[in-house]
């Protein structure tokens, strides 16, 4: 057991998409480019349990496993990591279901979890020192409110993707954690769809830490389909114009704007609310537009009108912004490349926007529910969030992240990696040193998870030619998945912090 300071605990959590097995998945004709024997679940499985195990983490997370999958999985991880006995426990998704309804819709919804070539898993070292003390899997469609109406309803209503979270006790500090993983909804023509999954994750999250009577640290690791900045071109009505230009909470995509900042503002081209009004936002060619919006990008970026951190909400009155049209520019962030695909790389497609009142109610700001999260990569290992954590066919990005709670962190040592590592056994980049945050800094329940390390990529950060934009398509003879694992270690205060 790791402990980064007295009374404190750290637990290493690796997250990692690893590419369902089957027909529409792995099998599928969009991984072609990788030779067919290397996509067969038989001999993929197995280099995927010693890619988990050479991690040697304490838990790990992952997204599309199926039922099946889980269980030959942690046979296959507990061989790979050697020693007498097994080493890893997990839990399924399928195993811990909390579905709001009658019994007859809890089973339906369990079989059809069941019979998924996708799902949720959770595995903890049993040696770790980190014994799970409650696990509880959610629909995220079954959390909707009143709030949400029309066709948007209708839409979270029929998914079915879920979050599995597991509270975990340390035995020897005491220290809580509560460990949550999501996979929201694919599709990059619905980013307002993927915010409000992304909302009510934070919630299935927050319903649980209100269980709980001890502060409790969280990590929120997944496959959040949602790459860190806007896509334009998924939007209904194009905009045009420089991204850079915009005020940096809508340069942002909706889902990383919301856990990043803990609120996500009605007017984001990607919130419900804008997004199905045609998502008129501008920035542009009016007389007198430049101005507004410049006004209005340095109060979001103060955070005056964005909420804080915490997603507290603020006072100051919304900037009107003329709804003209922007000149047409690239869609990605200046330190990201332009891509003619979108997440999992479906190519651009407008969609008609429903103008007969379908759209009766305004879902109004999303937030985090308080959850104040970080991203853990970010400036971790390069300025920013993680350009790519997958490569598959026409579409290279980021769309995993861990979030962690907030803890302090000495200013001056900063979270930094120490390189860049060739294969998935050269580790993890350390940081340095560490301070954490007082109780009385503590939002409700919620506990600090300090980053101490993060997982390094395969390829250089520094130098993005040479570097991540030269990583090719995988899964490959090297890589099991189309996603990279990635992975962070935290240090969570014990209950005599």
């Amino acid at each position: 057991v790791r402990d980064t300071q007295q009374g404190h605990a750290s637990a290493r959590i690796v997250s990692y998409n690893i590419l369902g097995d089957g027909a529409r998945l792995a099998l599928s004709p969009k991984h072609a480019y990788c030779p067919i024997e290397l996509r067969e679940w038989p001999g993929r499985s197995l280099r995927l349990a010693r890619e988990a195990a050479e991690y040697e983490a304490d838990i790990i997370c992952l997204q599309e496993c199926s039922l099946r999958a889980f269980a030959q999985l942690q046979d296959e991880i507990n061989s790979a990591a050697g020693g007498v006995g097994p080493r890893y426990q997990g839990v399924h998704s399928t195993q811990c279901i909390h579905e709001p309804g009658t019994n007859g819709e809890k089973k339906r919804l369990a079989a059809s979890w069941t019979a998924s070539e996708t799902g949720l898993a959770i595995y903890v070292r049993i040696d770790s020192g980190w014994n799970p003390v409650a696990s509880r899997s959610v629909r995220l469609g079954s959390l909707i409110d009143s709030r949400h109406s029309g066709e948007l309803r209708k839409k979270l209503k029929s998914q079915s993707e879920g979050a599995l979270m597991q509270v975990l006790r340390h035995r020897g500090t005491g220290a809580s954690l509560l460990v949550a993983t999501t996979h929201i909804f694919w599709d990059p023509a619905y980013p307002h769809v993927k915010a409000c999954q992304a909302e009510l994750a934070c919630l299935a999250v927050r319903r649980l830490l209100s269980e709980q009577q001890h502060p409790t640290a969280v990590v929120l690791g997944g496959d959040w389909n949602s790459v860190p900045h806007l896509q334009p071109e998924f939007l209904p009505v194009m905009p045009t114009g420089a991204l850079e230009r915009l005020p940096l909470a809508w340069r942002r995509s909706a889902v990383y704007e919301l856990l990043a900042a803990g609120r996500l503002v009605s007017d984001h081209p990607e919130h419900p609310d804008a997004f199905r009004n045609g998502a008129r936002v501008s920035v542009a060619a009016a007389s007198g537009g430049h101005a507004a919006v410049a006004d209005r990008a340095e109060a979001l970026d103060e955070g005056s009108l964005g909420g804080g951190a915490n997603g507290a909400s603020s006072a100051a009155p919304a900037i009107s912004v003329p709804a003209a049209p922007l000149p047409v520019a690239p869609c990605a962030s200046p330190s990201v490349d332009p891509s003619p695909a979108g997440s999992n790389g479906e190519p651009p497609r407008t969609r008609p926007v429903p103008a007969d009142g379908r759209f009766a109610s305004r879902l109004g700001p999303l937030t985090a529910h308080g959850l104040n999260l970080k991203d853990a990569y970010d400036g971790a290992l390069c300025e920013g969030p993680l350009p790519l954590t997958t490569h598959a066919g026409q579409f290279k990005g980021a769309l995993d992240y861990i979030w962690v709670s907030r803890g302090e962190l000495d200013s001056a040592a900063g979270v930094r990696g120490s390189g860049t590592a060739g294969s998935c056994a050269e580790g993890i980049a350390g940081v340095g040193h560490l301070t954490f945050g007082s109780r009385a800094a503590r939002v409700g329940t919620i506990a600090p998870a300090t980053v101490v390390e993060v997982l390094n990529m395969p390829f250089d950060l520094v130098e993005p030619v040479a570097g991540w934009e030269s990583f090719g398509p995988i899964p490959d003879r090297t890589w099991p998945s189309d996603h990279l694992a990635i992975g962070a270690t935290v240090a969570v205060p014990g209950m005599g912090e």
